[in-house]
C-alpha cells in the first residue's frame, strides 16, 4: 500500500464507516470531521484531526461553556453566534482519547501499515471510547452544576493551582458564587510567572472584586 494521501483516505474511510456511528450514537451531531452535542450552554466537541506526515491521527475532545463567550485561551468578549462551528481549540477545555501505548499523555492514532492494522487500532479506539469519553465529557456535563462543582475542586488543597484556574474563577462568578472566584484568583497570585503580567493582571482584578470575574459579552444578536 502507498503512503500518503492514499493512506489518509483510506484512514478516513474506516473511520467514517466504523467509527463515526459509534460518536453520533452519543448524540453528536457531525461536519465533517468535527462533531458537536449541544446542551446550551453546554457544548461537547469531538474532532478527529490527521498528521499525513507522521501517518497518525488524533481523536480530540472539547467542553465549551457559550456563557463564557469566544475563548482563545481566556475570554475575547466576543460572543459565539453558532456553536456548531465550534473546534476542539475553539473550547476552554480540550483532552483526547489516549492510545496509552507509551505513555498516558501521546495521543497519537497510527495508521498502520495494512488495511487490517489500522481496522485493528480503529477497533481499540472504538473500544477505548465510552469510557475515555465518559471520563472527560460527564464532568463537565450539567450546568451549573457540574462546572460549579469543578470549580469548587480546583479552590481545594494547597499544591500549586492549575494553570485554567482563571477560567475556574471566571465559572464560579457566572454559576454566582462570587466568593469562591475571589479565592481563586487570590490563591492563584503567588504562582504566576513574573512574564504574564495580562494573566496576573486579571486575577488582580478579580481578586479586588469578584464581579470583574464575569465576561462582559455584548448581545450576540
Amino acid at each position: 500500500m502507498e503512503y500518503g494521501i492514499l493512506e489518509k483516505k483510506l484512514i478516513a474511510g474506516l473511520l467514517r464507516r466504523d467509527f463515526y456511528p459509534v460518536v453520533k450514537t452519543d448524540g453528536f451531531k457531525r461536519k465533517k470531521e468535527v462533531f458537536h452535542r449541544i446542551n446550551d450552554p453546554v457544548v461537547h466537541v469531538v474532532q478527529v484531526r490527521h498528521r499525513t506526515v507522521e501517518q497518525v491521527y488524533q481523536v480530540l475532545m472539547g467542553v465549551h461553556l457559550l456563557l463564557l463567550g469566544d475563548f482563545a485561551l481566556d475570554v475575547t468578549g466576543k460572543p459565539i453566534k453558532d456553536p456548531t462551528k465550534l473546534n476542539v481549540y475553539d473550547c476552554a477545555w480540550t483532552h483526547s482519547i489516549i492510545p496509552g501505548f507509551i505513555n498516558d499523555t501521546l495521543n497519537d492514532w497510527v495508521y498502520g501499515n495494512t488495511e487490517e492494522e489500522a481496522t485493528g487500532m480503529i477497533e481499540f479506539l472504538i473500544s477505548e471510547w465510552p469510557r475515555q469519553s465518559a471520563a472527560f465529557f460527564g464532568p463537565l456535563t450539567r450546568w451549573p452544576d457540574d462546572f460549579h462543582k469543578r470549580a469548587k475542586d480546583a479552590n481545594k488543597g494547597a499544591e500549586k493551582p492549575h494553570w485554567r484556574v482563571l477560567t475556574w474563577a471566571r465559572v464560579a462568578a457566572l454559576a454566582g458564587d462570587f466568593d469562591l472566584a475571589q479565592a481563586l484568583a487570590i490563591k492563584a497570585l503567588p504562582f504566576v510567572p513574573e512574564k504574564a503580567t495580562t494573566y496576573r493582571k486579571s486575577l488582580e482584578q478579580i481578586a479586588l472584586d469578584p464581579h470583574n470575574a464575569l465576561p462582559l459579552l455584548p448581545d450576540s444578536e
